[in-house]
This record gives C-alpha cells, structure tokens and sequence, in this order.
C-alpha cells in the first residue's frame, strides 16, 4: 500500500514537471507573443484615440529597418499610408479607417525586435 502511494506520489510529480516544460515551450514559441526586450519600453504610440494619425516613436529603432502592420481586432492586415517623420517616428494615416480597436505591429530585423500595441480609432 505505501509502495502504490508513493509510485502515485512520483508519477504526480513527473506528470507536473512534463507539463509545466510544456508550457513554457508553447509560450516561447507562439508567433503571437510580444518579445521583451530593451526596446519596448521606448516604442510609443500616441495620441491614442487617433482620429487622422497614429505617430509612432521608435526610441533607439530606426524607422528605415522598421516593418509596420496594421491589424483589426479580428487579425487582418490593413496597408494605411506610412510616413517617415524623422530617422526615429513614423506617422500612420487612420483616417479612412472604421472605427474600433486596432494592433500595430512593429518588427525590426537587425535587433530581433517585435511588438504589438493597441490603439483606438474614434
């Protein structure tokens, strides 16, 4: 009876350990998460409600390798105007847009950069 209890004891433990390595795997992996990293906190979107534009301050990214992508609430892309203000922001036309909620996607190559935000057009 003790042997039986401890080999479900064990077993437990494995079955716990198996599935929480699991699920740090599928975390790490998923192409919807937002990589952390140095960056993110110098990315900025403003204003937010946008009504005509969406500027988006890049921090220490350089707007020439920057990719943008503009998502609705339910994952399509949409392809607005993007305007290089300086070597750091970028200006995002929304104007033609529904009004909603909308993720701009921001992905840099040369520093592995990616990152989504959230903003609303009235």
């Amino acid at each position: 009876m003790i042997l039986r209890s401890f080999i479900v004891v064990f077993l437990m433990a494995f079955a716990v350990q198996l599935y929480s390595q699991h699920r740090e795997e599928a975390r790490q992996a998923s192409p919807y998460a937002t990589d952390r990293s140095e960056n993110t906190q110098d990315i900025q979107l403003y204003p937010n409600p946008a009504p005509d534009y969406v500027y988006v301050k890049l921090g220490s990214l350089r707007a020439e390798d920057v990719r943008l992508s503009v998502l609705n609430v339910i994952g399509s892309e949409l392809t607005p105007e993007v305007e290089t203000v300086n070597e750091h922001e970028l200006r995002v036309r929304v104007k033609e847009m529904a009004p909603g909620y909308y993720f701009l996607a921001v992905k840099d190559e040369a520093s592995r950069f990616k990152g989504i935000y959230k903003f609303l057009k009235p």
